[in-house]
């Protein structure tokens, strides 16, 4: 055997030896990646869903004790603690809302807690028809379920509480079919948390698939899939407050913007549903320990993108003022066109050198292609 076929043989029999090992190597990677996605994943579902949903749980419970109180002693006072009930309601809703997916979605209980946008102005117009008549007072609760979504949740319950004709509820001949409804939509509130608290404590149900990304799993079948999908979670809450929490409002068309339109207005809370919308976004990337699948700059990068979330998050919270004032003053609509631009730099990065960095970015995009 000449030295050149020796020399071949040799480095045949070296790859045929190293192949196994190389395969053994990968098989390795592959479930150290898998293994890491669940962590991940147990960690969003432990530390940011579940106490998410059993705060607005929790909330909706006060907001009924609260209902229940106006209703049976009116009064000033007791119209002032529902009304703040209902405010600690929206920020717990609005602190988990971004879960867009699996039992929220099912059985419309997104929309029976949040009807928005209204574009067509139906709630409003189905919930003044209500409150203009007794016809709530003969309701069950099972009768405010069997009616119009628009009507079950926060945006009817703004407008009974904070919208014209409200001071009834501080007199005790008055706001009596008011007052009813503002009890049953409080119970429907509370209701829906203690289902959605319910079946996210269950192991067995969409905890287990969130927690258990693998070939078995029927909706996230490898570490890509989960992180994916806990990415685009992030990415879409954020484009759906710079477009349609703040975007509506603020508009292009119009000089004042269209501030009828901005959501929770009425009770004077559209700002600060906006803050608590940017920082479940920041809770949800930290809880989450997304950045551990980070396979390069990792320490760097989450630093960078836990800083501009954090300034989205600061601006937010530094509107005082009602959305007519914010929209009048050149200084404030600036800011707020600030805003829209912080969050536009968060989605890039996320989508981006997030992506790319967590092994995501090949093919695939979560925004919006801005």
């Amino acid at each position: 055997m000449t030295p050149r076929l020796l020399s071949i043989r040799c480095a045949m029999l070296a790859a045929l030896c190293l192949a196994p090992l190389m395969a053994g190597h990968a098989r390795a990677e592959t479930d150290a990646q898998l293994q890491q996605a669940r962590t991940i994943m147990f960690s969003t579902v432990t530390s940011f869903v579940r106490p998410g949903y059993a705060a607005f749980h929790a909330s909706g419970d006060r907001l009924v004790e609260a209902a229940s109180e106006l209703c049976r002693s009116p009064g000033p006072e007791a119209l002032e603690a529902a009304r703040a009930a209902f405010a600690d309601t929206v920020l717990a809703w609005s602190a988990i809302e971004i879960v867009r997916f699996g039992p929220v979605s099912a059985e419309n209980r997104f929309e029976r807690v949040l009807f928005y946008p209204d574009r067509k102005g139906t709630g409003l117009r189905q919930v003044r028809t209500v409150l203009a008549g007794d016809e709530a007072l003969g309701w069950t609760l099972e009768d405010l379920q069997g009616k119009s979504v628009a009507i079950q949740g926060l945006g009817g319950l703004e407008f009974a509480l904070f919208g014209e004709g409200a001071t009834a509820l501080a007199e005790a001949q008055k706001g009596k079919s008011r007052c009813r409804y503002v009890e049953l939509a409080s119970k429907n509130l509370q209701d829906i948390g203690a289902e959605l608290d319910a079946v996210w404590n269950d192991d067995s149900g969409i905890a287990s698939i969130w927690m258990n990304p693998g070939p078995d799993n029927p909706v996230l079948r490898d570490s890509r899939e989960a992180l994916s999908q806990l990415l685009g979670t992030m990415i879409h809450g954020l484009e759906h407050i710079r477009d349609v929490r703040v975007g509506n409002f603020l508009g292009t068309a119009k000089k004042n913007g269209l501030p009828k339109t901005a959501i929770y207005r009425r009770a004077g809370l559209t700002m600060a549903s906006v803050a608590a919308n940017l920082d479940s976004i920041e809770r949800l990337f930290n809880q989450s320990g997304i950045e551990h699948a980070l396979t390069y700059d990792a320490i760097k990068l989450a630093k960078e993108v836990r800083f501009e979330i954090g300034q989205t998050i600061k601006t937010a919270n530094s509107f005082e003022a009602g959305v007519e004032a914010l929209l009048a003053d050149d200084v404030t609509r600036a800011r707020l066109e600030y805003l829209q631009v912080a969050i536009r730099s968060v989605i890039q990065r996320l989508d981006g050198e997030v992506s790319a960095a967590a092994g995501l970015s090949a093919g695939f995009s979560f925004g919006d292609g801005d």
